[in-house]
Parts: structure tokens; sequence; C-alpha cells
């Protein structure tokens, strides 16, 4: 990590110096990885949904006993918030915040980041860096486009455990787990093809694929889908695009773009076929994340980007 965090280093222990100096209790590799997450913002390091700025959002960081606060690059110690084992996005205040464990508490919690991997092939810190872009991420959505977002979220009869409706009446039908990795496995062809033409034949592939899949999905589960491919999905495209340019191509390969027929249950699946998506539309309309507000789903999208009515 040294080497491939070497730009980034003179000006992560220059502001960690100052931060240590202050009683705020945050542990010193917490700090960096902030700052690193910080910097990469600075930097520019990323093209993709531009008006997202990693600095705009408050982080918590939750040691067990309290929350480490960092707001405007000022620490602040606090009652804990909410007592959680992984990072995620919670509402202080009219306010939505970042809330992460401390790495001491992160590193026991990975496989909750992942998805089901030997946890030994992950370059942690660069997993650590990215899940904070991921979950600021959420902070955006929810800041900028809640309105929008509201028609999926916040349907009376979504259910009340997505992981259960999933198990029950989604991942229990082969059908559509086969169906599935088949979509799946055109996204990863189509992403890996050099050629315009052909990435959109496949695109307009897998969406026959996809859409002929949902045609046996109840509408709560097309609607469920539809969220947590667009809400997931393009968080995990932010964290996968940090995590690439910190550990590097042939990690980001390994840990990002293998189809597993084990991925094909849960709820991680939507993250993965989100995140997909926007890798093809990355080679159809490199702009598209620009003026994105997340008021369609991304495969309506994608059609929409190849002149397809679905």
């Amino acid at each position: 990590m040294k080497t491939r965090w070497m730009y980034l280093v003179p000006g992560i222990l220059m502001l960690a110096a100052i931060l240590i100096a202050t009683p705020s209790g945050l542990p010193q590799a917490d700090q960096a990885i902030y700052e690193a997450a910080i910097a990469f913002d600075e930097n520019h390091v990323i093209n993709s949904f531009p008006s997202y700025s990693i600095q705009d959002y408050t982080f918590r960081f939750f040691d067990g006993t309290h929350d480490y606060v960092i707001r405007d690059r000022n620490i602040s110690k606090e009652k804990p918030f909410l007592r959680s084992l992984a990072a995620t996005t919670v509402q202080v205040e009219g306010e939505w915040q970042v809330l992460v464990p401390t790495i001491e508490r992160m590193n026991s919690t990975l496989s909750f980041l992942g998805k089901g991997q030997d946890l030994s092939s992950i370059d942690s810190d660069a997993l650590q860096v990215a899940t904070l872009w991921h979950e600021g991420f959420h902070s955006y959505q929810m800041t900028h486009f809640e309105e929008n977002l509201a028609k999926y979220m916040y349907l009376h009869d979504m259910p009340e455990n997505i992981e259960s409706f999933v198990a029950e009446y989604i991942d229990a039908d082969e059908h559509l787990k086969k169906d599935y990795l088949q979509a799946e496995q055109i996204l990863d062809t189509a992403i890996a093809s050099k050629n315009l033409e052909e990435t959109k034949r496949l695109a307009s592939e897998f969406l026959d694929v996809y859409y002929s899949r949902r045609e046996n999905l109840t509408e709560k589960a097309r609607q469920m889908e539809s969220l947590y491919e667009m809400i997931e999905g393009s968080a995990q495209y932010i964290e996968s695009l940090i995590y690439r340019a910190q550990a590097g191509e042939e990690a980001y390969q390994e840990y990002y773009m293998t189809t597993d027929t084990v991925a094909a249950n849960g709820i991680s699946k939507y993250y993965t076929m989100g995140r997909k998506i926007c890798l093809v539309l990355d080679k159809l309309s490199p702009d598209w994340s620009k003026d994105f507000d997340f008021s369609v789903g991304l495969a309506e999208l994608l059609a929409k980007n190849i002149e397809e009515e679905r």
C-alpha cells in the first residue's frame, strides 16, 4: 500500500499530525483513512458523479463506546448515535451523515462489506477508504435526491425484511437465479468489449434477458430490485472505482469483476447488477452520471442510451 499511496502520504501525515495533537481520541489509523478518502476527492481521481464531494458530509467513527464526529475537518467526541457493526448512512437532526466503525471494529466485520470472497485477497486499506466513499455517496443520494428515490423507498407495500423477502420469493426460484446469472454474464462481456457497436448489441441482449426475467416477478419485487440496483449499485460503482485507483487493476478485477453462482443469492446481487450497468453506461455515454438524478432505474437509463423502448 505504501507505494500506491505515495502521492497521498505527505498530506495525510501532515494533517494527521495536527489531528493527533487534538484530544479527539480518534485513532491515527482512522484519521489517515479519512484523509486518504478526502485526498482522492481533492485530486479528482474519478470523474463519475462530479457533483458528489465526500468532503460535503459528516462522518461518525464509532469505536464501540463513542462516536468521533468529523465535520469540516474538526473532530468532536459524542455519544453513539447508532451502535452499528457495519458502515451505514443515518439522518441526524435532519442531516444525512455517515456512520462507520473504527478500523479495529471494521476488521472483524469486513465480510458484511464484500461479496463473500476470501478476505485474504482483499486490500483492506483500500476497501476501508472505498467504503467511506460508498457510504458518503448514500448521504449524497439522500441529501439531493430523496424525493426522486421516495417513490421506491417509501412504498407502503415494500417488504419490511428485504433479505427474507428475496430468499423466499426470488432466490428460491432456480429459473430466476439462472436468468440473473445469464444477464450478469452478458454485462461482463459488454464491459470487456472494445467495440462500441458490440457493446450496444450486448446491452440490448442484456435488456432482453433482464426484462424477460422481471416478467416473472411481482410488482413489489420489481420495485425492490430497481431500488437496490439504483441506490446500492451506483454506490458500489463509486466504491469500486476508488478501490481500483488504490489497489490496482488486478486487485480490482479479482474482487469486483468475478461472476460466482453464490452471488446470485441475497441482496448483494443487486449491488453487482447495478454497478455493472453503470460500467456499461460509462462505455456508451461517458457523461451519463453528470445529470443522473435517480428518477429512473439504471436499466431504464441503459435502454434510453441505446434508444430502445421498454
